[in-house]
């Protein structure tokens, strides 16, 4: 590996896996991490010097090595300006990670880098000899002596958690634990020291070793129980902290005494449970050092309770207590960003209000990596009153320019335009043109995300048409966003507009900018069932992508081109686009791509109708959207698995999981016109008619108010099946509930959203109910236009067989009427009869040809878009 190869970024984390653990024990960190921090501001190492059976060497040899690992690491960066450095060590890699702090501080206090966190999971301070006492005490403390002094299990580790002594030289854990040790000094250095431990349900490590206390802590509301639950104590946390906002006014632990601690026939001392027997020594010198606590209670199903040790890193767990993990790992990244919160109030009381209001903006600026919106938003606006204090115009612009995207982020239009608009007033005071344009760029995001089209397009045609110089870039942008109007007002300028950004973003010669334009024609050829234009595109992505080597943007470039041959019916080519997708996204640590590419895959197996895969791939799929928090993807998969539970004929359970996506996102329009609609459709299947003639009602105002006509009419068209079979049962409605007139409404708003395929579907209906009624001459003009509306819709021979089918129907029931009524109809017996044969005889002729596409796959709008990378 050469040396110096690139610049070491300003924060870095040294994660340590436990005995006989492995780097990716890891993972679950390292990509909360990497998700969190913005792209180049972090570097990670997961050590892999002491994996698996190397951790039997000892803390000792294990220490060196990873001391020796972490320097080697550090000679491959470039080392300059200020860097942070945060380690952390689960279990046995505690012990490790402590052993290896001399041999690497000379270097890290030599080149710059400050000691910031260091922090322990479960970790056993203070050995694992057990007391002994009671007969069950006694068996117990031989067993797992004689397991640990067995060399081909445990080697050397073994005998340094029994803390034997070699001669008279002390174990290496109590050297480890002397006040003036290199060692303790060198821990000393870290500004931060946190010990977390599990309080009961850690068959490993006790409590008391693990939090480097005598902590009492109530641990009565730990047993087991039949679902996850979690929650914290904490110790030596700021009343401002994120960990004590996340459990507030938590008791404090009850700490025994040391005089009170039980003390044993050796002179040792063991915890108030009696789990663990270790020097009174070893305790007090850690604890010279000042620690904070975070002491875990964990209710678990009793099955799961032996796991509990890795429960806090989803070491083998099982995937309902994923989510639990999940949320702590959470946790600990408000740990990580303590360093900020500690700066923040220090300068508070000594720096000037520019440094205290700089801050403010760097801490929002990561608790928008790390998902806290409204921690975020807090920042940003106690920045902005101390920006406005000082009278600092252009500060407060940017920082309401801020304000403004983070409620957008959060999905909050008004807000974000409030706040815009605030922006755009100080650009204009200062008769900035550039500032204004990019404010208004924003502006016109914010009005397009609330539904005001109209006017977000003639704020992104006031860019365009700008006619001092500007950022070319600026402009590129401002005219996607006119692109986008014009999809949404469906005025036919979209294509306009979005080839003249593309040919734009080529002059600019702007990879970055060119993929962006290539992804939106792209997407809008695919959405135009127009496959060979959207596969150009698609594929220009693609190679941009590997160019620019870039992970992510290849992985969202594959996860399109497999929805694209999916669509076209190329299983293979696509499941090929999905598992490089995968990899790649995997290899990116893009975690909620990941779960939309399985959710994708999950998607097949049902069109395919392999309902047992399809539900195994949504199921991963559903624990990797809640490990990344997305609330887009989780209501995707849940579609999707609702989807194969009505093919199971499980309404009920289907039901469910359609109310869990209505509730997920109150605040996503789209999203909740999903799920009422097929909450709809479950109740209609359930027989449940009322309730859902009342959800399409609910659906089609929802769609009105979004403008889309064509969810309107999919709204109009469930109305009327409902009430169709509400009249065939001879249940009351209402005049205005009358089936023909709903799918007269439906095949009108068909026609305004120039979808064919919901024009067929009202006409069928039309024709069932003028049939029913005996209307057949109406039965068969609404016929002749459903056989013209297939016709014109090329490759769909299912309707085209479905409506010659009801023609031939239609005459055989005038036929039949007009034979019962005498032979002075015999002329127009022989045209119908004539009629009727060419319709059987054409339904025969399409019957008889081979279907092209086995199945119907959803609508294109109702495929997931990947985020694309910024």
């Amino acid at each position: 590996m050469v040396p110096y190869t690139e610049q070491l970024p300003p924060h870095i984390f040294v994660l340590v896996h436990g005995n006989n653990g492995h780097p990716s024990d890891f993972d679950i960190v390292a990509n909360a991490i990497r998700a969190r921090f913005p792209p180049g501001s972090v570097a990670i190492l997961q050590s892999s010097v002491n994996e698996r059976r190397k951790t039997r060497a000892g803390i000792k040899q294990c220490g060196e090595n990873l001391a020796l690992e972490i320097l080697a690491w550090l000679r491959t960066f470039r080392v300059q300006g200020r860097h942070q450095l945060s380690i952390l060590g689960h279990s046995f890699g505690g012990l490790i990670a402590r052993y290896c702090l001399p041999f690497v501080k000379y270097t890290l206090d030599a080149v710059g880098i400050a000691q910031v966190s260091f922090a322990t999971l479960c970790t056993p301070h203070l050995g694992s000899r057990k007391p002994g006492g009671t007969l069950q005490r006694v068996l117990s403390k031989w067993l797992v002596h004689a397991i640990l002094s067995t060399h081909c299990l445990y080697g050397q580790t073994g005998r340094d958690l029994l803390v034997h002594r070699s001669d008279d030289d002390l174990a290496t854990l109590e050297a480890m634990s002397v006040p003036d040790s290199p060692f303790v000094e060198a821990l000393s250095a870290f500004a931060h020291r946190t010990a977390v431990g599990l309080v009961t349900g850690d068959h490993l490590v006790a409590h008391a070793a693990s939090t480097i206390s005598l902590s009492a802590v109530d641990a009565s509301n730990c047993a087991p129980a039949d679902e996850w639950a979690w929650f914290v104590e904490h110790e030596a946390f700021g009343s401002e902290h994120p960990v004590t906002a996340a459990f507030p006014s938590p008791p404090t632990p009850h700490s025994m005494a040391m005089h009170q601690a039980p003390k044993l026939h050796d002179g040792s001392i063991s915890d108030a449970q009696r789990h663990i027997a270790f020097s009174k020594d070893m305790l007090t010198g850690l604890q010279t050092l000042p620690w904070r606590r975070l002491h875990l209670h964990v209710r678990a199903p009793l099955r799961h309770w032996f796991k509990l040790h890795n429960w806090p890193l989803a070491i083998r767990q099982a995937p309902e207590a994923t989510p639990s993990s999940t949320a702590f790992v959470a946790l600990f990244y408000n740990v990580v960003l303590t360093q900020l919160q500690e700066q923040l109030y220090g300068l508070t009381k000594r720096g000037s209000r520019a440094q205290v209001a700089k801050l403010h903006a760097k801490l929002g600026a990561h608790y928008i990596n790390g998902g806290f919106i409204a921690e975020a938003i807090g920042q940003f606006e106690n920045e902005l009153a101390i920006r406005k204090e000082l009278k600092e115009i252009v500060a407060q612009e940017s920082c309401m320019n801020n304000l403004g995207t983070v409620h957008l982020q959060a999905r909050d239009p008004e807000a974000a335009i409030s706040w815009f608009e605030q922006a755009l007033g100080l650009a204009t005071q200062r008769a900035n043109t550039p500032a204004q344009c990019l404010v208004q760029y924003n502006l016109a995001l914010a009005h397009h995300a609330l539904g005001s089209v109209e006017e977000a397009a003639q704020i992104a045609s006031n860019i365009v048409g700008c006619p001092e110089p500007i950022d070319e870039a600026l402009r590129i942008s401002a005219l996607q966003v006119l692109a986008m109007a014009a999809s949404a007002m469906r005025n036919g300028s979209f294509l306009e507009y979005a080839t003249l950004a593309f040919e734009k973003a080529e002059t600019l010669g702007d990879p970055e900018t060119i993929e962006r334009c290539a992804n939106a024609l792209a997407l809008h050829h695919f959405e135009q069932r127009q496959w060979p234009e959207a596969a150009v595109f698609f594929e220009r992505c693609l190679d941009l992508a590997v160019r620019a080597k870039d992970a992510k943007k290849e992985a969202v470039a594959h996860y399109h081109l497999g929805v694209l041959f999916a669509a076209m019916s190329q299983r293979k080519v696509a499941e090929a686009h999905f598992l490089i997708g995968l990899e790649k996204a995997k290899e990116a640590n893009a975690a909620e791509l990941t779960a939309l590419i399985q959710a994708n895959v999950g998607l097949e197996y049902l069109y395919h109708e392999d309902i047992f895969v399809a539900k195994a791939e949504f199921n991963m799929a559903l624990q990797k959207a809640r490990f990344a928090g997305s609330h887009a993807v989780e209501s995707f998969v849940l579609t999707g698995l609702g989807h194969v539970l009505m093919m199971e004929s499980h309404v009920d359970d289907a039901a469910k999981l359609y109310a869990a996506d209505l509730v997920l996102d109150p605040h996503d329009r789209p999203t909740q016109l999903r799920a009422q609609s097929n909450l709809a459709v479950a109740a209609l299947v359930a027989g449940d008619l009322d309730r859902a003639l009342d959800l399409f009602r609910t659906n089609s105002r929802t769609a009105a108010v979004l403008g889309n006509k064509r969810e309107m009419s999919r709204a109009y068209f469930g109305m009327g099946a409902a009430a169709k079979e509400m009249k065939r049962r001879g249940l009351a409605l209402a005049a205005t509930d009358e089936p023909a007139q709903l799918f007269i409404r439906q095949r009108n708003l068909a026609i305004e959203a120039g979808d064919k395929r919901l024009e067929i579907l009202a006409l069928r209906e039309l024709v069932t109910v003028h049939d029913m009624a005996m209307a057949f001459e109406k039965a068969q003009d609404e016929c002749d236009e459903l056989i013209n509306a297939a016709l014109d819709l090329p490759g769909e021979t299912v309707h085209l067989m479905e409506a010659y089918r009801c023609m031939a129907n239609i005459l055989s029931s005038q036929l039949s009427l007009l034979t019962q009524r005498g032979s002075r109809f015999h002329d127009t017996i022989k045209v119908l009869m004539r009629k009727r044969d060419e319709a059987i005889a054409k339904y025969k002729q399409l019957s008889d040809a081979p279907l092209v596409g086995g199945f119907r796959r959803q609508e294109i709008e109702f495929t997931a878009r990947a985020p694309y990378p910024k």
